[in-house]
């Protein structure tokens, strides 16, 4: 879920103005909530997930970077497990919470882009946004 704030405690997301799926123009900052649901078989076991934010294309999105103001790709990435909790039904999936949290971030106006989740490789998620165009100006 795409949100203008988010922080996540004790497995349990807390959202101020989530579900938004227009931002701009002009640097935004927001955060993106994103719960991974493990299967039971594939908990107690070391998984590794990658965030991008792509654009229409489906092209990786470079964005300015640091004080330095350098072009970097807008990828994160790290390794997760999840585990059981004791008392858990067999075959229960479980469940991690992870929020994202993008400060300033200058995208291209009038463009669309979509964030891209990836566990162990393979595509579980993904959720689009537009950049809204910037507003026309009248000269007299």
């Amino acid at each position: 879920m795409l949100t203008n704030h988010a922080e996540v405690h004790e497995g349990l997301f807390y959202i101020h103005g989530g579900g938004w799926d227009y931002i701009g123009p002009g640097p935004a900052t927001f955060a993106l909530a994103v719960r991974v649901d493990v299967p039971w078989d594939q908990t107690n076991i070391e998984h590794h997930w990658n965030l991008t934010l792509q654009d229409a294309d489906g092209h990786l999105v470079k964005a300015p970077n640091g004080p330095d103001a350098k072009l970097k790709e807008v990828t994160v990435g790290d390794k997760f497990e999840v585990g059981r909790p004791a008392g858990a039904k067999v075959g229960t999936p479980q469940h991690g919470s992870l929020v994202f949290q993008f400060a300033n971030l200058a995208l291209t106006p009038g463009e669309r882009y979509r964030f891209e989740f990836v566990v162990d490789g393979q595509p579980v998620g993904e959720i689009a946004f537009n950049v809204r165009s910037t507003p026309k100006t009248t000269g007299d």
